[in-house]
């Protein structure tokens, strides 16, 4: 063989080596997701019944509810500013609100929201009939 057709087939050989090594069937790779789960506690009295809103980014997510979990699947990989919003006055955040979060890839984050709430008026603030009358 001579030099030209070695540096032909040369060449051809690495065309079909890139070219093979191009060839997928899986498509192209989607972002890296991952999962967020938040939780909303209150404790004392008085509790807020109706919960609170939750927020990614300053975008409403949905109600976050006391004792339920919200779970946001499929967020894609990266660091985030988590908010809850609409808690009654009488509730106090025990931690930061907004605050960071960081979504690992197939990993779940899981941020806590607990508030103390105090009495807005009564013995035990639950209006039951052992409460004395507002005056």
């Amino acid at each position: 063989m001579n030099k030209a057709a070695r540096t032909l087939a040369v060449a051809l050989l690495a065309g079909l080596i890139v070219a093979a090594g191009g060839c997928s069937d899986d498509g192209p790779a989607g972002p890296e997701m991952g999962v967020l789960e938040v939780n909303l506690s209150m404790s004392g009295l008085d509790v807020d019944p109706n919960g609170g809103t939750f927020l990614i980014d300053g975008s409403v997510v949905g109600p976050l509810f006391v004792d339920v979990t919200l779970s946001v699947d499929e967020i894609e990989v990266g660091v985030y500013v988590i908010e809850v919003t609409g808690i009654d006055d009488n509730c106090v955040l025990l931690g930061q609100n907004p605050r960071n979060v960081r979504i690992r890839s197939n990993e779940t984050s899981v941020e806590d929201f607990a508030y103390t709430c105090e009495s807005t008026g009564g013995k035990d603030g639950d209006g039951d009939p052992k409460d004395p009358p507002a005056i």
